[in-house]
């Protein structure tokens, strides 16, 4: 028997690596902020939600991932990736501190 696979209604499902045994991830598709042309550090956000796992409540939740890479300016070594998750709350919060601070940035 074949179980149906439930994504959450912003799951993009060719990027999302659920399975049939229901290990994997469910991810959105991802947003992309331009590369800054002062600093050439380019940002990605997406959200994510890995499965439940029994005795960890934290786990089954949506997530927001922010990737952040910030170039390299020698060919011999790579750009750096650092990779932020956060809570949904978390995220909400950090989004309030990022306009508030734009906007003085930009006063």
């Amino acid at each position: 028997m074949i179980t149906r696979i439930e994504h959450p209604s912003w799951c993009h499902v060719s990027s999302c690596t659920v399975s049939q045994s229901g290990t994997g991830t469910h991810v959105s598709r991802t947003a992309v902020l331009d590369p800054d042309p002062l600093n050439a550090v380019h940002t990605t956000l997406r959200l994510i939600q890995n499965p439940p796992i029994p005795g960890y409540p934290t786990t089954g939740v949506t997530m927001v991932e922010i990737l952040v890479t910030i170039p390299s300016y020698d060919p011999e070594i790579s750009d750096e990736e650092f990779s932020f998750i956060l809570s949904g709350a978390r995220a909400h919060g950090l989004g309030t501190l990022l306009l508030a601070a734009g906007r003085e940035a930009m006063s």
